[in-house]
């Protein structure tokens, strides 16, 4: 088992490998993230290009996200995906209280043993936002690459917005 040490030495790919109830190499997970396992039964991360390996990163993340919301209630009742919507809201309005509060956009502090902060607000945003992607079947990674490449293309503040 990694330790948080060994993340930040190893970076991300080398923490997504290690989790105890992941699918094998991604093959079973419940929404985005399917693979032939006989195509992929011989693969690890040496053969992967770069880009398979973000792709596998963003979907292994994605499907912990949703495991982990499974198994701590959050999609029981069923949550609908304006539900989700709303939850992905409200977790950016915790960032802004953060701000307004005087924290740093950087600074993590902790009430008891929960982390609190700007950063942490913000990986909750990006957690509720993967189990949905999950859930739903949406391949986010592609979604980046196609929004990123054509945000490339548009005009320095397109449409004369102000903000």
């Amino acid at each position: 088992m990694m330790t948080s040490e060994d993340v930040r030495d190893g970076g991300l790919l080398a923490y997504t490998v290690q989790f105890e109830n992941a699918p094998e190499f991604f093959g079973e997970a419940p929404g985005c993230c399917y693979f032939d396992e006989e195509e992929d039964e011989d693969d690890d991360f040496d053969s992967l290009d770069e880009d398979e390996m973000k792709q596998r990163a963003v979907w292994l993340l994605a499907w912990e996200a949703w495991q982990t919301a499974q198994e701590k209630g959050w999609h029981q009742p069923e949550t609908t995906f304006g539900d989700r919507i709303a939850l992905m809201h409200s977790e950016l309005s915790e960032a802004l209280e953060e701000y307004r509060n005087g924290h740093g956009y950087t600074e993590v502090y902790y009430d008891g043993d929960k982390p609190e902060g700007i950063p942490v607000e913000l990986a909750d945003v990006v957690i509720r936002v993967l189990d949905c992607c999950e859930e739903y079947g949406i391949d986010l990674y592609d979604a980046l690459k196609i929004k990123m490449a054509y945000n490339q293309t548009r005009a320095v503040r397109h449409g004369g917005k102000r903000l």
